[in-house]
């Protein structure tokens, strides 16, 4: 809404605000998230896997996904193969019509969208595919402007903002920290003053990555500890001792004494509101590989 209104106009208007695209105010409607961290601390994994959450509609760790969004990634650096390698683990267990009609990624992209033919052909895109979210990965490569101006990257940020506006969309910004990891993104505090939601990603204790969050809008969540799957390629929920000792899919088979379906296990630690469908996948997965469970005509069963 753009419009001038009078106060009286504002406090009797009714209408519900829209829900969240990623739960607990990560990620809203018509805002920027900005996802920040040191290099090779998974920024473009964990911006491969929410690209991946939002297309099938189902959240993973920490986020809440409860509906499908067209998601649009614009990645400037990994090449060819090592992005569809990535994509090829990442989306194991996503059905082939998420794929194809709600995630998308344009490669190798050379876009500036402070270049006035470089933001139509962005703002075409989005048109041409309905998308929803938009992923810049990485936010530097980009646009033409000095990261420590103020002016210049003031002027980056109004562009996207137009963007957001113009073709209501959320983005998500992938960047990186300066050489002073404490002092969060690096380049112009004009950067970091205009995200409306921002994931700081750093390294903790035991191989884990510490995710802490900064909201404008809404309660900030408490931090989260994730664990990376290098054979899956997703951010897991990292178990405390009690249930790190037993795979969950596995105790859902003991406790029901007998065997199931894949689809039934995904389905009951959903409804339990033990692990996302994601999560519950890749407990499936662990758990055959380790020799835990077995598959044996269309159900799966404990192996004594």
């Amino acid at each position: 809404m753009n419009q001038i209104m009078s106060f009286l106009d504002l406090v009797t208007d009714k209408s519900e605000p829209p829900e969240p695209i990623i739960g607990n105010g990560i990620l809203l409607p018509q805002t920027l998230l900005t996802i920040i961290g040191a290099p090779k601390v998974g920024k473009s994994f964990l911006a491969f896997n929410i690209a991946t959450a939002l297309a099938s509609g189902n959240g993973f760790a920490c986020f809440k996904i409860d509906k499908r969004q067209k998601t649009l990634i614009l990645s400037a650096e990994g090449g060819y193969y090592p992005n569809k390698d990535r994509i090829k683990r990442i989306t194991n267990n996503i059905d082939r019509k998420s794929l194809k009609n709600h995630a998308y990624i344009k490669l190798n992209c050379n876009l500036y969208i402070d270049k006035k033919e470089h933001y139509d052909e962005i703002e075409g895109l989005i048109s041409k595919h309905k998308i929803d979210v938009l992923i810049l990965d990485p936010f530097i490569r980009f646009h033409h402007q000095e990261e420590n101006s103020s002016s210049g990257m003031s002027e980056v940020m109004a562009l996207i903002r137009q963007l957001i506006m113009s073709t209501d969309i959320s983005v998500i910004l992938i960047h990186h920290t300066g050489k002073q990891v404490n002092r969060g993104g690096r380049g112009s505090s004009v950067i970091t003053g205009e995200y409306d939601s921002a994931i700081y990603m750093g390294k903790g204790g035991n191989g884990k990555v510490q995710l802490k969050f900064d909201m404008r809008h809404v309660e900030i969540p408490p931090n989260v500890d994730l664990q990376f799957n290098s054979d899956t390629f997703w951010f897991e929920e990292s178990m405390d001792s009690a249930t790190e000792s037993e795979n969950q899919a596995v105790a859902l088979l003991k406790k029901n004494g007998g065997r199931m379906k894949k689809s039934d296990i995904v389905k009951k630690l959903e409804e339990n509101n033990t692990a996302s469908s994601s999560t519950a996948y890749r407990w499936i997965d662990s758990a055959k590989k380790d020799n835990e469970i077995t598959e044996n005509l269309g159900k799966l069963e404990v192996v004594e």
